[in-house]
């Protein structure tokens, strides 16, 4: 479940990969064992145990379980080779991991211990610590997922001491000088933050967008697919800044939060970021009506030019900016 994107479940769901890539095994496409049930099935099932499943991605979905006005939210997925089925959880980000005392990091391994075969994990790429469990997709029944789900959930619960923000909270290293007086070092690092850009650049992508191109390992989307589905990408100013929308006539629009960054020669930063904080660094360009944007998976670098090449995983999206 980790490195899903947030656009590209959007992509994905409106027209599949580009043709020209359907030859290459996808990676979404999760094999099936024999006796094991599909992404499809596992989304029924859970509706059937009453959840309500939200598709974070093509393969991925998200339910929400709530007790005694705590709510847990939990993701399940197939694994890559489909023999697995996977459940996960994760909790606040770490403000400095480097920082945060030892005997947290010791007591979260310890618990890993207590709970198999679930276990802790840290993801330095968004700083939180995950909860992950795993069973086997074979005959897989809605009482059997049922009860694996209801065992997470009471994982998750029971473990809070280990896995709770304060124990992660940063904090510095004692010395003594002389007279024994204590002071602190090693202060939590200041991260210089991006320069803004200029402050007409976010309210120039205000509006409603039309998808005229999508490109990915260097193939494009064939037209007549795009203007088959006519997406469009409506960006929203709110109080703490930019929302995209995507509205391309499905169950339920995708949203994400939008943030314009640092201005570089050619073009500006903006990051796309989801409810689940999972965030993709890319680069866009407006040039009178037309918006070009190129992104990144979460976790990879910031795209340093609008193209996509067989060795990377960016994705370039064209619009063209709604006639009102």
């Amino acid at each position: 479940m980790r490195g899903q994107s947030v656009f590209f479940g959007w992509v994905f769901l409106l027209f599949g990969l580009p043709t020209a890539c359907m030859a290459q095994s996808d990676p979404i496409i999760r094999p099936v064992p024999a006796t094991g049930i599909g992404t499809e099935t596992l989304g029924r099932y859970l509706r059937e145990l009453d959840h309500i499943p939200k598709a974070l991605s093509p393969d991925v979905f998200q339910i929400t379980i709530e007790r005694d006005h705590w709510p847990v939210h939990v993701m399940l997925s197939l694994s890559t080779d489909g023999q697995r089925i996977w459940m996960e959880s994760k909790f606040a980000p770490i403000e400095d991991p480097d920082q945060v005392a030892a005997n947290a990091w010791r007591n979260l391994l310890q618990a890993n211990d207590k709970i198999g075969p679930a276990h802790f994990a840290f993801d330095a790429t968004d700083r939180r610590i995950h909860l992950y469990k795993s069973f086997e997709n074979r005959a897989v029944t809605i009482e059997k997922l049922g009860k694996e789900v209801e065992q997470f959930d009471r994982t998750v619960r029971k473990t809070q001491e280990h896995w709770k923000g304060e124990n992660f909270r940063p904090t510095g290293r004692l010395v003594k000088l002389q007279q024994d007086v204590p002071i602190m070092t090693v202060p939590p690092q200041v991260r210089p933050e991006a320069k803004p850009a200029a402050p007409d650049e976010g309210t120039k992508l205000i509006g409603e967008w039309q998808i005229t191109g999508i490109e990915v390992k260097g193939r494009k989307t064939p037209e007549k697919i795009i203007s088959e589905r006519k997406p469009t990408l409506e960006i929203q100013a709110l109080k703490n800044g930019l929302q995209a929308k995507l509205k391309a006539g499905l169950v339920s629009d995708r949203t994400v939060m939008v943030k314009v960054n640092s201005l570089t020669p050619g073009h500006h930063h903006i990051d796309f970021m989801d409810e689940l904080d999972r965030i993709e660094k890319g680069i866009y360009l407006i040039e009178g009506d037309t918006l070009t944007v190129c992104f990144a998976t979460p976790g990879d670098p910031r795209p340093t030019a609008f193209k996509t090449t067989e060795d990377n995983r960016n994705w370039l999206l064209t619009l063209k900016r709604a006639k009102p």
